[in-house]
């Protein structure tokens, strides 16, 4: 059993962090015992469990009984990266405890990439692998409000206007008693009743009444 899994299944604090992963040989076993859990190595082809050996390479497992071959990060947003698993842990860790959430040019200069497409790309599938599949609608008293992003610095009409480098984003928000509940935030391809009402629909649920500023879930503008 690793020595994590006898208290704790997270560190709680950056010392605690940086004395549980200093390299990414310790990531790699945090991720085998997150993967296959106290038993040890469960092949996914002919289901042995415990029955399996570490490689030589000291990444890829082979299962004693069928012969097949895989990895702790297979078919995981780890696979096949060449950014180091110490990276892609801290980068987890600054996603996951900054307040205010970051940027993939944050962690660009967090973690002196030297690459932005990496960091945005770190960021993009951790982000996807956040989504719950199968999550429920949205319900209650949900407000829906829509936004442009982008046009910094950027010549063209100022204001509303999605033209030029300027995206429509729809906001979903279910209203609680004390603060807000869960949101959505779908990015729109135009901004108009049609494409509010399509949005909605699947996001939140047919008893749910939707508050929206200017706009109307049954109606027009």
């Amino acid at each position: 059993m690793p020595w994590w899994a006898m208290a704790e299944e997270y560190p709680d604090t950056v010392v605690q962090f940086g004395a549980w992963f200093p390299d990414d040989a310790a990531c790699l076993d945090y991720l085998t015992w997150l993967r296959w859990g106290d038993a040890g190595f469960g092949c996914h082809l002919c289901g042995a469990v415990g029955r399996g050996w570490l490689r030589g390479d000291g990444v890829s497992w082979a299962c004693g009984q069928c012969g097949s071959r895989t990895s702790a990060t297979a078919g995981t947003i780890f696979h096949r990266t060449r950014t180091p698993l110490t990276v892609w842990f801290r980068a987890a860790w600054e996603l996951t405890t900054r307040a205010n959430g970051v940027s993939a040019r944050g962690i660009q200069r967090a973690l002196g990439l030297g690459s932005y497409q990496t960091a945005w790309t770190m960021l993009h599938r951790y982000r996807r692998a956040m989504v719950m599949p199968g999550r429920s609608k949205l319900s209650g008293i949900v407000e829906v409000d829509d936004m442009f992003i982008g046009g910094r610095n950027k010549p063209g009409m100022a204001g509303r206007s999605r033209r030029p480098h300027k995206t429509p984003v729809l906001v979903m928000v279910e209203v609680r008693s004390r603060g807000i509940g869960r949101c959505r935030v779908v990015v729109l391809q135009r901004l108009d009743g049609e494409s509010l009402r399509s949005t909605c629909a699947p996001t939140s649920s047919k008893a749910a009444p939707c508050a929206a500023t200017g706009w109307s879930c049954s109606g027009s503008r």
